[in-house]
Protein backbone atom coordinates (compact mmCIF):
# COMPACT_ATOMS: atom_id res chain seq x y z
CA UNK A 1 0.00 0.00 0.00
CA UNK A 2 2.93 2.35 0.62
CA UNK A 3 3.72 2.53 -3.08
CA UNK A 4 0.16 3.60 -3.88
CA UNK A 5 0.51 6.53 -1.50
CA UNK A 6 3.67 7.65 -3.35
CA UNK A 7 2.22 7.31 -6.85
CA UNK A 8 1.62 10.65 -8.60
CA UNK A 9 2.91 12.59 -5.61
CA UNK A 10 5.52 15.34 -5.77
CA UNK A 11 8.05 13.28 -3.79
CA UNK A 12 6.96 9.98 -5.37
CA UNK A 13 6.81 8.54 -8.88
CA UNK A 14 4.53 8.78 -11.90
CA UNK A 15 1.86 6.22 -12.62
CA UNK A 16 3.24 3.44 -14.87
CA UNK A 17 0.04 3.33 -16.93
CA UNK A 18 -0.93 6.91 -17.73
CA UNK A 19 -0.07 10.57 -17.81
CA UNK A 20 -1.86 11.58 -14.61
CA UNK A 21 -0.46 15.01 -13.83
CA UNK A 22 1.43 15.76 -10.64
CA UNK A 23 -0.92 17.50 -8.22
CA UNK A 24 -0.42 21.21 -7.49
CA UNK A 25 -0.28 20.33 -3.81
CA UNK A 26 0.29 17.00 -2.13
CA UNK A 27 -2.78 14.88 -1.54
CA UNK A 28 -3.31 13.49 1.94
CA UNK A 29 -4.44 10.16 0.57
CA UNK A 30 -4.31 9.18 -3.07
CA UNK A 31 -3.77 10.43 -6.61
CA UNK A 32 -4.45 7.40 -8.80
CA UNK A 33 -7.25 5.56 -10.54
CA UNK A 34 -8.18 1.88 -10.58
CA UNK A 35 -6.09 1.25 -13.70
CA UNK A 36 -3.09 2.88 -12.04
CA UNK A 37 -3.46 0.63 -8.99
CA UNK A 38 -3.66 -2.44 -11.26
CA UNK A 39 -0.59 -1.34 -13.24
CA UNK A 40 1.41 -0.81 -10.07
CA UNK A 41 0.42 -4.25 -8.76
CA UNK A 42 1.51 -5.81 -12.07
CA UNK A 43 4.84 -3.98 -11.96
CA UNK A 44 5.47 -4.95 -8.34
CA UNK A 45 4.79 -8.67 -8.70
CA UNK A 46 7.52 -11.06 -7.67
CA UNK A 47 6.21 -13.82 -9.95
CA UNK A 48 8.43 -14.53 -12.98
CA UNK A 49 8.23 -16.71 -16.06
CA UNK A 50 10.99 -17.47 -18.53
CA UNK A 51 11.10 -18.78 -22.08
CA UNK A 52 10.51 -22.33 -20.81
CA UNK A 53 6.94 -21.30 -20.02
CA UNK A 54 6.34 -20.87 -23.75
CA UNK A 55 8.05 -24.12 -24.71
CA UNK A 56 5.09 -25.95 -23.21
CA UNK A 57 3.33 -25.34 -26.52
CA UNK A 58 1.01 -22.51 -25.64
CA UNK A 59 0.13 -21.07 -29.07
CA UNK A 60 -0.21 -17.32 -29.51
CA UNK A 61 -3.86 -17.76 -30.45
CA UNK A 62 -4.58 -19.35 -27.05
CA UNK A 63 -2.68 -16.58 -25.25
CA UNK A 64 -4.72 -13.99 -27.15
CA UNK A 65 -7.94 -15.34 -25.62
CA UNK A 66 -6.75 -14.56 -22.08
CA UNK A 67 -7.51 -11.29 -20.33
CA UNK A 68 -4.75 -8.96 -19.10
CA UNK A 69 -5.55 -10.13 -15.58
CA UNK A 70 -5.12 -13.80 -16.53
CA UNK A 71 -1.86 -13.12 -18.39
CA UNK A 72 -0.43 -11.04 -15.55
CA UNK A 73 -1.10 -13.86 -13.06
CA UNK A 74 1.61 -15.89 -14.83
CA UNK A 75 4.23 -13.33 -13.84
CA UNK A 76 6.78 -11.06 -15.52
CA UNK A 77 8.90 -12.21 -18.45
CA UNK A 78 12.59 -12.63 -17.62
CA UNK A 79 13.90 -13.22 -21.14
CA UNK A 80 13.28 -11.58 -24.53
CA UNK A 81 10.92 -13.54 -26.75
CA UNK A 82 10.04 -13.27 -30.42
CA UNK A 83 7.22 -14.48 -32.61
CA UNK A 84 8.88 -15.47 -35.87
CA UNK A 85 7.06 -15.26 -39.22
CA UNK A 86 4.68 -18.17 -39.83
CA UNK A 87 5.09 -19.45 -36.25
CA UNK A 88 2.32 -19.88 -33.71
CA UNK A 89 4.66 -20.05 -30.69
CA UNK A 90 6.84 -17.48 -29.00
CA UNK A 91 10.47 -18.51 -28.68
CA UNK A 92 13.65 -17.24 -27.09
CA UNK A 93 15.00 -14.31 -29.08
CA UNK A 94 18.77 -14.69 -28.62
CA UNK A 95 19.10 -11.36 -30.45
CA UNK A 96 18.61 -12.87 -33.92
CA UNK A 97 16.84 -10.61 -36.35
CA UNK A 98 16.07 -7.91 -33.81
Amino acid sequence: MGALLKMNQEDGFDCPSCAWPDPEKASKFAEYCENGAKALADEATTKHIDAHFFFTNIPVEELSTLTDYELNKFGRLTEPLVLRPNSIYYELSLGKGL
